[in-house]
């Protein structure tokens, strides 16, 4: 008999929670209808789920200004504090896959938020002569934590949400 696999998705945390995001003065809590959608397509889809942590936030807090990845990228200490963030994580989650055994637990996927300047998968906000653009690319946090599983040799696929699109995606 195979042995029983858990696939592992770790999850943005402001897919989990709402109140980490940015937040504009006055809005609204946006498609919690979309966000039950959200968890039931990635349990749909195998996943068992490990909220990320939010680098922003544990930046920042809230409220916070809506930054770009250009703008985060010349704040002082906050590329150390997503290198921190992705590495100290990345360690974590390879222990917890050495130590599975029955079940075992594989890392499966990344899920990000599009068109944050930490999380985002295959389009991020950057600055520009024009303002804020979006270009694809990952954001900081994405970067590093994809850098710091390669380096462990775990490889998982990189999903996103789009909450104004209200769409997941998936590279093709």
């Amino acid at each position: 008999m195979p042995p029983v696999v858990f696939k592992l998705a770790l999850v943005s945390h402001c897919i989990l929670n709402q109140a980490v995001r940015y937040w504009p003065p006055g809005a609204r809590l946006e498609r919690p209808v979309f966000l039950l959608e959200i968890v039931s397509k990635l349990y749909r889809m195998g996943f068992s789920l490990l909220q990320l942590p939010c680098p922003e936030f544990l930046f920042k807090g809230n409220p916070r200004p809506s930054y770009t990845r250009t703008e985060y990228e010349m704040i002082d200490g906050f590329q150390d504090h997503c290198r921190k963030l992705a590495s100290e994580l990345a360690s974590s989650i390879e222990h917890v896959i050495d130590l599975s055994t029955e079940p075992r637990i594989e890392l499966t996927a990344v899920v990000g938020v599009e068109r944050s300047p930490s999380c985002a998968v295959f389009k991020v906000p950057v600055s520009s002569r024009d303002g804020r653009i979006y270009v694809d690319g990952r954001g900081i946090f994405m970067d590093m934590l994809e850098q710091e599983l390669r380096a462990r040799g775990l490889y998982p696929r990189f999903i996103s949400v789009d909450f104004k699109a209200n769409i997941i995606l998936e590279a093709p």
